[in-house]
């Protein structure tokens, strides 16, 4: 299956659902990029993300690291099973996704 990333009814929100691996990796950069540009925060929901691959965690938490370093903020609202296990996989927990504080 095949990554799908939509807004929501909040525009620093997006919803990613199906397969967060590296086929979708280089899209999903991209997309996260310009958000970045374009917002004052990132707000992922990853409640629909049905697999995720080492390429995939890599990419969410290089996405929490550049929004922090643009002093934006960046959230995680909730987190399907399969990222957690993707996490637990490696020895890791998703508090990788959680941001620290902004202090400017």
């Amino acid at each position: 299956m095949k990554l799908n990333i939509t807004n929501t009814g909040n525009p620093e929100t997006l919803k990613l659902s199906g397969t967060l691996d590296i086929n979708a990796a280089d899209a999903l950069r991209d997309t996260l990029a310009q958000h970045v540009q374009q917002r004052s925060a990132l707000t992922l929901d990853l409640s629909e993300v049905d697999g995720c691959d080492v390429a995939g965690l890599q990419l969410l938490c290089s996405a929490r690291k550049s929004t922090e370093a643009a002093c934006q903020a960046f959230e995680v609202t909730t987190v399907s099973q399969a990222v957690i296990d993707a996490f637990a996989a490696l020895g890791l927990s998703t508090d990788q996704l959680k941001a620290t504080p902004i202090s400017i």
